[in-house]
């Protein structure tokens, strides 16, 4: 009962929604639009030449130790082959990729110090682009004979302290990997894909706002099925909807405007987490707010709000630090960096993180819309 009446419910929304055509030309054309104007007025921002001629190299240090300070100190003493400079984040250190502002990431890990003083193996991570191979070698050369010379001198100094060491156990393995750029159109066809699909959810929020203040509400409320099921045929409807709205916005920027986005099995991954949070929050919303106000404030306004904090305008990297964490834990901010970095290349095994944030997120919002659906109703009498 509750599965048929979900699906019922998500093809009578998908047929409303094909049928309002001034709707459809307003959420496909507002997109591309915004986009390909975003894409010619703001190409600067990921530029195909870099700004700075020489060899630029960011690294992000996890490690608390005096060892992994050394190693920045040490690529920072190589004035004559780079300029070195540090990030706040791997994400940050990775879009810097993408402008052309580094060649190459250098990702030193937590407990770095530890691992070499104790005589383990520890992984440094080197990212950079296709066409600089040749940095990314320099860099893995320096890296690798840090760690070794500070393997040697750490065993040395705790086992053969008047002796010459002969170490063959404790050193660096770096790890290096290719990274690909990020064109301007890619990344706000990302970003207003984002945008779009959370202001179409906050949109569906009020259109159960205002269900609830009509007569079909109460006659739903009064009908057999359990106000459970109708809150699971909202969720299922507006997961349908969003997940198609999504996947058609994508579609349109790459067959239309000739965007390439990331591969079809990452970002297929991505957007079924961001469709399961968005329906989560909008049922959550639709249920919890009663005030028409307050829901167009959120639709309206809210929703401007996140899309900036999310970085749907403006790269997260460019932000403040203290923004940069609220953007980030916003879901339109993970689902952005999430695809973002999918189209720079990296692992699938590195979206799990984001996936993960965003089903959970959606299901618990899923189930604090249900604890509250119907209630309303059932205290004026209606339903028991």
């Amino acid at each position: 009962m509750n599965i048929q009446l979900a699906v019922k419910m998500a093809k009578a929304n998908l047929l409303a929604l094909v049928r309002d055509r001034k709707a459809l030309v307003f959420l496909f054309a507002m997109p591309l639009v915004i986009t390909a104007v975003l894409s010619f007025a703001l190409g600067g921002i990921f530029g195909s030449n870099p700004k700075i001629p020489s060899f630029p190299v960011v690294v992000y240090n996890q490690d608390a130790g005096s060892l992994g300070k050394g190693l920045v100190q040490t690529l920072e003493k190589q004035t004559g082959q780079m300029t070195v400079h540090e990030a706040n984040s791997l994400a940050s250190a990775r879009a810097q990729t993408s402008s052309n502002e580094a060649n190459v990431v250098v990702w030193i890990p937590q407990n770095f110090s530890q691992s070499i003083e104790a005589g383990h193996k520890s992984d440094v991570r080197i990212e950079a682009g296709a066409d600089h191979d040749t940095e990314s070698s320099i860099v893995n050369d320096i890296v690798q004979a840090y760690g070794q010379s500070m393997a040697e001198t750490q065993f040395a100094a705790k086992n053969l302290p008047n002796q010459t060491a002969d170490i063959k156990a404790a050193k660096v393995q770096s790890i290096s990997t290719t990274l690909h750029s990020v064109s301007t159109g890619s990344y706000y066809a990302i970003g207003m894909m984002v945008m779009f699909m959370l202001t179409h959810a906050l949109n569906r929020a009020g259109r159960m706002v205002r269900e609830k203040q009509g007569d079909l509400y109460r006659r739903m409320m009064a009908s057999p099925a359990s106000r459970y099921a109708i809150v699971s045929g909202h969720l299922l409807s507006t997961f349908v909807v969003l997940l198609l709205y999504g996947a058609a916005l994508l579609l349109c920027f790459r067959f239309i405007l000739n965007i390439h986005l990331g591969p079809i099995d990452q970002t297929v991954m991505i957007l079924v987490a961001y469709a399961v949070a968005l329906s989560g929050i909008s049922v959550a919303l639709g249920s919890w707010i009663n005030n028409m106000r307050i829901m167009d404030s959120l639709g309206q306004i809210g929703a401007q709000i996140a899309a900036i904090l999310g970085g749907s305008f403006y790269p997260l990297y460019g932000f403040p630090q203290f923004m940069q964490r609220i953007g980030r834990g916003l879901p339109n901010g993970q689902v952005l960096t999430a695809m973002v970095n999918s189209v720079m290349g990296i692992s699938s095994r590195e979206l799990l993180a984001p996936f993960c944030y965003l089903v959970v997120l959606g299901i618990i919002c899923g189930l604090v819309g249900s604890l509250r659906y119907g209630r309303t109703v059932e205290r004026g009498g209606v339903a028991g």
